[in-house]
């Protein structure tokens, strides 16, 4: 458990405006313990945890900060959460497992790239309210045309974390 204890020692835990976080599971033979679920919060400074929910962590630290990070169900417990990027990425190359070709996925993922990096270099402009929506409906048009094609994991992946979040 020296990862805890390393992430729980030190000053307390200090973040501006967001923090990052993602976990891992491992696997432990010599401590007998069989999984172990690490996971880390990082702002100014981390936190780690072994075995504990984000919630706990969230709780402990008391972080009431914006939260980049991936697709994990449990992140929810942050006031605010924001997709990094590169999992959207590799949730839209999910379409691999409903037989689309590597030629086809690397289209679709160039597209929703496309999409989001125009608006990410959006943000300093005086329209961005209308670039937004326009980001939005294009967004929600993708996840429509995933779900006509029966590709169920990519159209349910933006319908649930992209384009039902509110910037």
């Amino acid at each position: 458990m020296q990862v805890q204890e390393l992430g729980r020692t030190g000053k307390e835990f200090e973040y501006d405006s967001f923090v990052s976080a993602d976990g891992t599971k491992l696997h432990a033979q010599r401590c007998g313990k069989g999984k172990l679920e690490v996971k880390v919060v990082a702002g100014k400074n981390v936190i780690t945890g072994v075995n504990e929910r984000y919630e706990e962590m969230e709780e402990n630290h008391d972080i009431k900060a914006a939260l980049v990070g991936d697709a994990d169900k449990e992140l929810g417990c942050f006031e605010e959460r924001q997709m990094d990027l590169i999992h959207v990425w590799r949730e839209v190359n999910t379409a691999r497992q409903h037989g689309v070709d590597l030629r086809t996925r690397k289209r679709y993922v160039n597209e929703v790239k496309g999409i989001l990096l125009r608006l990410k270099n959006s943000l300093d402009k005086p329209d961005l309210k209308s670039r937004i929506k326009k980001a939005e409906k294009a967004l929600s048009e993708f996840a429509e045309e995933m779900e006509e094609k029966e590709f169920w994991r990519v159209s349910r992946f933006f319908k649930t974390f992209v384009c039902l979040q509110k910037a």
